[in-house]
């Protein structure tokens, strides 16, 4: 049998040589990288003197390119108003797509739907993928998470990766300049991303023994963030569990000291004080919770907690914590005081709805952003780059981009490792999608809420708790009956004095 002979042509656009039949010297080819039109020449011309000479092949060569902006709009993920108010609100460095989630115009199932739509679009489910360690090193971390781009399999100079959004074709050129091959993208669920991301970029094998010791050490040695060699959020997981108390500020240690012993308040007092620092909370939750005391896992409030310890318990806790430096009270203070905002608000909202005790109710909503102290005592230099005054979604946003986790997660693990009532955990973890808060799910919308309704400066924002309708009526709570109970509250008193 003959073999076949071929010649060796070049794509004028992209450059990119191919194999062809030496007969085929009429014939157009496509190119195999992007897309262009190729016409070998009658005599083996230098390829890049190669042109296309119907018009018709000129058009298809050059096809019109839509702004990743526009396929949103036209695959109805989002309506053009809502596109321009996103790219208004898009920060630095963020995807749009990152943009409509933070901004609650579409849901991660929307924009997975949406996009397995597309023609051509191929979906894949990453638990069945097992990464090497080579592709990983081909593709960094940091790219990684940039881009929303996982490599999964190569074959010459082909590479196969899992994408959030395969239409960003600012991300795929991104990624082909890095790895210098052609780029095959397939769809994945974000959920799904993140967590291959978390399996396959583990630490490198020379610092396992470091994190082993990071979780042996004494807590008031652990090591901060910034001392880590390539900082991952594996490594703040790691930081957050060595963590035994967290810092309060010295005028809480006053306070306490002031009103221990006291005999006309007493309790009151010191709940009232407690609940001037969320970690002090967390800290006189964990005592309580602890098995010492008979009752672990089950002390839900701070009443409850410094009834079962004792006053003077509380004292010696609030001396032995650590004392958060001067110059850095005033980076938590609007935290703190939204927190108790946020807690004020959520024990009305359990009144109303009486299905979760006003006690509880409070702790979870004083608690709800512990996660965001504890991040701040892993690295308090990289904290600082986060804005003090921004609370809920943009908060959480923020310090995922700086820490890889955000302070529900972070909040929820520590409440775990302080052995504190599932409900609490829950309300922690899943204060931002209560919907999936299971047997817990009413004191994780109560939160919910009470964090849409807190105002930055003790009012109520009435825009953001119009917005929470829905989940008010599944606590049976009508929206006009809460903001009448809101208007003759304290918290109420403090909006309608703005």
């Amino acid at each position: 049998m003959p073999v076949e002979q071929h010649d060796i042509i070049k794509c004028p656009a992209c450059g990119q040589r191919m194999r062809v039949p030496s007969n085929a010297r009429g014939r157009v080819f496509k190119c195999v990288k992007c897309g262009a039109l190729v016409k070998p020449g009658s005599d083996s011309p230098d390829p890049r003197q190669t042109i296309i000479e119907h018009p018709e092949m000129q058009q298809e060569q050059e096809p019109e390119k839509k702004s990743i902006t526009d396929l949103f709009v036209d695959m109805g993920l989002v309506s053009r108003e809502q596109m321009d108010q996103a790219l208004e609100q898009q920060t630095e460095n963020e995807k749009i797509f990152e943009t409509l989630l933070r901004l609650e115009m579409i849901t991660k199932d929307d924009l997975h739907a949406r996009l397995s739509r597309e023609p051509g679009a191929a979906a894949i489910n990453l638990d069945h993928f097992n990464i090497d360690r080579e592709l990983t090193e081909l593709l960094p971390l940091e790219a990684v998470r940039k881009y929303w781009v996982l490599p999964i399999s190569s074959l010459g100079k082909s590479l196969t990766v899992a994408m959030v959004c395969p239409v960003d074709m600012e991300a795929l050129a991104a990624v082909e300049d890095i790895t210098q091959k052609r780029i095959r993208p397939m769809l994945c669920k974000i959920d799904d991303f993140h967590s291959a991301v978390r399996k396959h970029y583990r630490v490198p094998d020379k610092q396992e023994p470091q994190k082993q010791a990071a979780a042996n050490v004494s807590r008031a040695d652990v090591p901060t963030v910034s001392t880590m060699d390539d900082p991952d959020d594996e490594h703040v997981r790691q930081a957050l569990v060595a963590l035994e108390s967290l810092p309060i500020p010295a005028r809480v240690l006053n306070q306490v000291d002031a009103v221990v012993g006291a005999e006309s308040e007493g309790l009151r007092q010191v709940v009232s004080v407690v609940g001037n620092s969320p970690p002090l909370t967390g800290d006189i939750l964990c005592m309580a919770n602890c098995s010492a005391y008979g009752l672990p896992k089950c002390v839900d409030s701070v009443p409850m907690a410094i009834t079962l310890i004792g006053d003077q318990a509380v004292a010696l806790l609030a001396a032995n914590a650590p004392k958060l430096p001067i110059a850095e009270e005033k980076r938590w203070k609007s935290l703190t005081l939204f927190s108790r905002h946020c807690a004020e608000i959520a024990a009305i909202l359990a009144i109303d709805c009486g299905r979760v005790t006003p006690n509880v109710a409070y702790c979870a909503g004083l608690l709800h952003a512990v996660g965001s102290y504890a991040l701040g005592a892993v690295d308090p230099e990289e904290y600082a780059k986060i804005d003090t005054d921004i609370f809920g979604s943009e908060r959480i946003h923020a310090e995922k981009q700086v820490f890889g986790i955000a302070y529900p997660e972070a909040g929820a693990l520590l409440c775990e490792q302080w052995r504190l009532p599932e409900g609490l955990q829950a309300a922690v973890r899943y204060s931002p999608t209560p919907e999936e808060a299971g047997d817990y799910r009413d004191i994780a919308a109560i939160v919910h809420i009470a964090i849409q309704a807190a105002g930055v400066n003790g009012e109520v924002n009435q825009e953001g708790l119009s917005k929470c309708a829905d989940i008010l009526k599944s606590l049976n709570i009508e929206l006009s009956e809460i903001v009448d109970s809101l208007g003759k509250s304290a918290v109420g008193a403090v909006s309608n004095s703005q």
